[in-house]
């Protein structure tokens, strides 16, 4: 971390020199949201419980942010704008396919849940298997 800048990401020194003012604001931006969308991808691959409420909250206020400091951005972007762009695109394609794994497996076992709640209630009157009653 920076000691100036106590809670912001770092970015290395080399970066921060070819920076001008603005672009250092909109790679801190990219770099926080990398870091929540890195905290939730580590989360689903550890398969550790994620407080998705304060997440999506977190996640919410970063994409605000850095969509309005994407709007100020100029159309042109330096070569570590670019890269920085780059890299946070490439880990939401990873976290995006987790995050589907993961929702596909819950359709699949809230569907098993429901089939089986169903055949428990039912008497087997409309269903090709006898009931336990018969």
């Amino acid at each position: 971390m920076n000691p100036q800048n106590a809670g912001e990401p770092n970015l290395a020194d080399e970066e921060h020199a070819q920076l001008t003012a603005a672009e250092l604001a909109f790679a801190r931006c990219v770099e926080r949201l990398e870091q929540l969308i890195d905290r939730e991808t580590d989360a689903l691959k550890a398969r550790a419980p994620i407080d998705f409420e304060d997440l999506n909250l977190r996640k919410t206020r970063a994409l605000w942010e850095f969509s309005k400091m994407s709007q100020a951005m100029p159309a042109r972007k330096s070569a570590t704008i670019a890269n920085r762009l780059r890299g946070l695109r490439e880990k939401l394609s990873v976290n995006a396919a987790l995050l589907d794994l993961h929702l596909r497996a819950m359709v699949e076992i809230s569907g098993i849940m429901i089939r089986s709640i169903r055949m428990e209630e039912s008497d087997g009157t409309y269903s090709g298997r006898p009931s336990a009653n018969n």
